[in-house]
């Protein structure tokens, strides 16, 4: 065999190889794919899924207003992909922008009912199973206060979860909890001050609505939790339920602290709370 035909072979076998590196990398690229689409379909485009959140956009000239789809991206759900974060924070709709899609009537019933996911005990079966601490159930089929956190606690009827959006000085990232009850309708959003049309609209859709910033917060708190749950509102076995499920999404960085953390209505509007594993709503161009 001559040079030229031995340079000949070896870009075929150079290209061959890269043509199977090319494979393997685009196999490996739809397996992460169809892993986040079947454990979080809010991971693809909303639109398509008609699972999406709507936020409600202001009308221009006079137009009637029309309303934009956007995507829940739940941290979770990237973290069972072991994928990065494929949005900026400049994407993330703000405070205000969420506040009133919740408080909207063409918007209210389809985005609260499509804030739930079930990553969390996926999560943390994963984290079970790599612990090696097999114990022959999933969380999600065990534990009631999990089964709150995503929305499936059918028996009370309750779900409890945390979405992010950014603040309104586009400065930094802010919470709305949001306690649901699924066989009455009623819920409490807790956020940050808003302005009063949108509180109006708020109480014109028959939500709760608790500014965390309000002086007299935890007492509003109380009474929205008894409008929502019920006559089981001082249930000592509810609220903590309800206190763990908060807990599944939200936290101190000091463990030390966490473990002292007791009351239900006090945790909602403690402003040092930060997300864990964050669930982000994010306008996608």
């Amino acid at each position: 065999m001559n040079e030229i035909d031995k340079a000949i072979k070896a870009l075929q076998q150079l290209r061959d190889a890269t043509a199977v590196r090319v494979e393997k990398a685009e196999k490996e690229a739809r397996a992460a794919r169809e892993l986040l689409t079947k454990l979080d379909q809010s991971i693809v485009p909303l639109v398509a899924t008609g699972a999406g959140l709507r936020m409600p956009v202001k009308s221009v000239a006079g137009k009637p207003a029309v309303m934009s789809d956007v995507y829940l991206r739940d941290t979770a759900a990237y973290a069972l992909a072991d994928k990065d974060l494929d949005f900026s924070f400049e994407a993330l709709v703000s405070h205000n922008e969420l506040a009133a899609s919740l408080s909207n009537p063409a918007t209210r019933a389809r985005n609260l009912k499509n804030i739930w996911e079930q990553n969390l005990a996926a999560l943390l079966d994963l984290y079970d199973a790599q612990q090696k601490n097999v114990h022959g159930k999933t969380f999600a089929g065990e534990n009631d206060a999990l089964k709150i956190a995503e929305g499936s606690a059918y028996q009370s009827g309750l779900g409890l979860t945390t979405v992010n959006a950014r603040n309104t000085a586009g400065t930094d990232t802010v919470s709305l909890h949001i306690l649901l009850n699924g066989k009455s309708g009623k819920a409490l959003v807790v956020g940050e001050k808003i302005p009063s049309r949108l509180r109006e609209a708020f109480k014109k859709a028959n939500v709760n609505y608790v500014d965390r910033t309000s002086p007299d917060a935890k007492a509003q708190t109380e009474r929205a939790l008894a409008d929502v749950i019920g006559s089981l509102a001082r249930e000592p076995f509810l609220r903590n339920r309800l206190l763990e499920a908060f807990k599944y999404r939200n936290g101190y960085e000091d463990e030390k602290e966490n473990a002292k953390v007791t009351d239900l209505a006090s945790a909602l509007v403690d402003p040092k709370m930060k997300s864990i594993y964050p669930k982000y709503v994010v306008r996608m161009k």
